[in-house]
């Protein structure tokens, strides 16, 4: 027998298994980070060398005041490193930290918590920067619209800022090809109408996918910031745990380019195709509506037939979208019956129905220590495991040759089938 792997479920718990000798395939290493020795200082100095920067700086003074929105907890960017520099530099411009402000961009999240909101912005500035967390279901403003008719509606805090900071990370995003760029404005502080609407994007148009860097989705939502009013972005380019290869920073759109550029050349991995691959949802594992997205890793590299295994904590269950667990094992028309809701229902379903692509190839089934482990796996349909040897022993009482891949980090990386033709 080999070692399939020995990797983290969580930060505390290792999950070790084994499979028939020569069955298994690979087993992914975390994409090679050249680590940033003094964060304070790149920064700083990428600030002073930019044009965009110093209109930033011009831009502040004169309004007087900023809003920095960040993501949330869910997202590995070591916000805490980049926000010492950025309030400096507005001080640098006459914006002082009682007129400097963070809203944390939730999206359809749960609203963070003050111990999560103290380690995203850090014991330097923690008590000099008042903060606020975006409520998806609270009173928004509507702004626009996108050039498809998609309603822009914004947290109504934007309109009181001429100065907007995005600070965010970039990876894999199967929506709209990437993360970072305009999602820090939608989903990041939009309302459920428009971020239903965008996530239903790809099903009229396949080439929104995993990695795709030029697509109709990426493109709308970054009309979206624009029309919102997001002067400036910041991009990390890091790691599960924070660990930050490069920052990129500059007017949205040429900066989120650049940071995907970056990102692609990194996070971009050969593998080969498997009968089974397991993937580790971490860091995006807290509950089941994040640890899905590991699921379209794996897609990319699990053959027609085959199996997915995801290992991921759900340390808090379900999470926000009950309707996502209930239409994860349903058939395609009883989720479409929900495209045309605009609402929390209709967002939930176009998660579903990216889900039921990856069902079309393989089969789901879920590893996990959560407390919540027998309510998921009722409400789902899905096998859910409390081991995960017994997730592999299942699959080879039926089919004792099935091949493996293990993808880690599988939310942060792109799987490219080995020998087949990745151009997109």
């Amino acid at each position: 027998m080999e070692t399939v792997s020995s990797f983290c479920l969580s930060s505390k718990r290792e999950w070790d298994a084994t499979v028939p000798y020569g069955r298994l395939l690979a087993i992914t290493d975390k994409p090679c980070f050249r680590s940033i020795d003094n964060i304070d200082a790149y920064l700083a100095e990428r600030l002073a060398g930019s044009f965009q920067a110093q209109k930033l700086k011009e831009l502040a003074g004169r309004a007087g005041k900023a809003l920095i929105i960040c993501d949330d907890s869910t997202r590995p960017t070591p916000t805490s490193k980049i926000l010492p520099v950025i309030s400096r530099f507005l001080e640098q411009a006459g914006v002082s930290t009682d007129k400097q402000r963070i809203l944390f961009a939730t999206g359809s999240h749960r609203e963070i918590s003050e111990s999560e909101a103290f380690d995203k912005i850090g014991s330097c500035l923690w008590g000099r920067i008042g903060w606020l967390s975006h409520k998806f279901n609270s009173e928004l403003v509507k702004i626009g619209n996108t050039p498809s008719g998609i309603p822009i509606e914004v947290n109504p805090l934007l309109l009181d800022y001429r100065c907007i900071i995005g600070i965010g990370s970039v990876f894999p995003h199967r929506y709209c090809g990437w993360s970072g760029g305009g999602k820090i404005i939608l989903p990041g502080v939009s309302g459920v109408q428009s971020v239903s609407q965008t996530h239903w994007m790809p099903y009229y148009d396949n080439s929104i996918c995993l990695g795709n860097s030029n697509n109709l989705a990426i493109n709308e939502i970054m009309v979206a910031a624009k029309t919102a009013g997001l002067s400036f972005l910041i991009q990390c380019i890091c790691d599960g745990s924070g660990k930050l290869s490069d920052i990129i920073a500059g007017e949205p759109e040429e900066a989120h380019k650049s940071a995907i550029t970056k990102a692609k050349s990194i996070m971009s991995v050969e593998v080969p195709v498997a009968d089974v691959v397991i993937v580790q949802a971490w860091p995006e594992e807290i509950d089941l509506w994040q640890a899905g997205k590991a699921l379209y890793a794996a897609e990319n590299v699990v053959s027609y037939g085959g199996h997915i295994i995801v290992v991921a904590s759900l340390r808090e269950g379900i999470g926000p979208h009950r309707t996502y667990a209930k239409l994860m094992s349903a058939p395609e028309e009883k989720i479409l019956k929900y495209k045309e809701r605009r609402d929390m229902v209709g967002l939930a379903a176009a998660a579903a129905y990216a889900t039921y692509q990856v069902r079309k190839k393989a089969t789901i089934s879920f590893v996990s220590d959560s407390p919540d482990l027998n309510e998921i796996a009722d409400i789902s349909g899905l096998k859910f495991y409390h081991n995960l040897q017994a997730a592999i022993d299942f699959l080879l009482k039926n089919n004792n040759s099935l091949t493996f891949s293990v993808l880690r980090e599988a939310p942060l990386i792109l799987p490219m089938a080995k020998g087949v033709n990745n151009n997109q």
